[in-house]
């Protein structure tokens, strides 16, 4: 996988737990990262839904849902549950988060999104999309079917979305550069109700590298009354995306739990059992 940093080191801890502050945002996150994972548990925040019956789009305060179970960015992922029918319609935004300062300027040129169905979709029965930038240029939609096969059940596909290829339809021009919203909406009305999982999604150039990332080290994890305080010495390393940080409770398998972005080497997990027992990699 392009970017990605696996488990390299590991520490097993008795737990007792400590709070860590998450550094100020990094420049290399902030020129990659469109979405990483939701940090409200049940909807995204950063998202909203429009329906037109007799098609159904499943939202939660007119939010997208938040998917804990299956992730490529831990701890979640976007749901996205439609019903397309003729004569109705829907669409659902995907926002940037934007914060105070943030300057929105792309390094990559290409769109990189993952997508997870359980009994698999085929493509033509994927939704349309369309992108939205920072001053309101747009472009048509277009199939996903364009860019990705049919889905296969239970796997996680990364497929690549080209601006370059989506024809801007507003008098300001679309800029690919200040990509700020992603719009899915219906496209083919089989009155079939359907359910995709989204996650992880970057902008990033199409190049492979020639040696993986270096990895962290000094991996230590200091535990308190109800979380821990994972923390490592990160790598000089232009390459890493993110951290992958990974837990192994009471001695069951590990799973990803988090993710850290490049910069920032410590990880606060709130676990809320004083009496349980953790080992972590990352």
């Amino acid at each position: 996988m392009k970017k990605r940093l696996r488990a390299f080191q590991s520490v097993a801890i008795f737990l007792f737990i400590s709070a860590a502050l998450r550094g100020q945002d990094d420049q290399h996150y902030s020129q990659e990262v469109f979405f990483e994972n939701s940090a409200t548990p049940d909807s995204y925040f950063y998202s909203a839904g429009k329906i037109s019956a007799p098609s159904t789009l499943r939202l939660i305060d007119g939010k997208l849902p938040v998917e804990t179970a299956q992730y490529v960015s831990g701890p979640n992922a976007l749901e996205l549950t439609w019903n397309s029918v003729a004569n109705g319609g829907w669409d659902a935004e995907l926002k940037l988060y934007l914060w105070r300062n943030r300057h929105v300027n792309w390094d990559g040129e290409d769109l990189y999104l993952w997508l997870w169905s359980a009994d698999g979709i085929s493509a033509a029965e994927l939704p349309r999309i369309a992108f939205v930038d920072l001053e309101n240029g747009h472009t048509a939609p277009l199939p996903l079917s364009d860019f990705t096969r049919d889905l296969p059940a239970g796997r996680w596909i990364r497929v690549r979305l080209p601006p370059g290829n989506f024809r801007s339809v507003s008098l300001r021009p679309f800029n690919p550069r200040q990509l700020t919203s992603i719009v899915l909406s219906q496209g083919v009305a089989d009155a079939k109700p359907h359910t995709l999982y989204i996650d992880d999604i970057r902008m990033e150039n199409d190049q492979g590298l020639d040696r993986p990332p270096k990895p962290p080290t000094n991996l230590e994890a200091r535990g308190y009354e109800r979380h821990v305080d994972v923390h490592w010495k990160g790598a000089d390393d232009s390459t890493i995306a993110q951290y992958v940080i990974y837990r192994s409770l009471n001695g069951g398998p590990y799973k990803a739990i988090g993710v850290q972005r490049y910069g920032v080497d410590r990880y606060a997990d709130y676990i809320g059992d004083p009496h349980a027992t953790a080992s972590y990699r990352v």
